[in-house]
């Protein structure tokens, strides 16, 4: 339940981050002021793209991958958009 703050330091710890920390800045409005704004300039810039939900992949500034896909689906992209870099 992601509504509970032991749930999210629990994830946040998981992915390596401070626990501690994390749920200073969850408790703290002006700390978490910086990450607001940086979530609200991700959904202005997915409402510029057109998107209206999640999953949601854009790579290379160029490539929408709207939806669920299987991961071999995102390798395969990744790898082209790798060898085609190289060229």
């Amino acid at each position: 339940d992601i509504s509970q703050i032991a749930v999210l330091r629990e994830i946040a710890e998981g992915v390596g981050l401070d626990g501690a920390a994390f749920e200073a800045v969850l408790s703290d409005a002006a700390a978490r002021a910086p990450y607001d704004a940086l979530v609200s300039a991700d959904v202005r810039q997915a409402a510029a793209y057109g998107l209206q939900g999640v999953p949601a992949q854009i790579f290379n500034s160029r490539y929408l991958i709207p939806g669920a896909v299987p991961v071999d689906t995102l390798r395969e992209l990744v790898a082209e958009l790798k060898q085609s870099a190289s060229r």
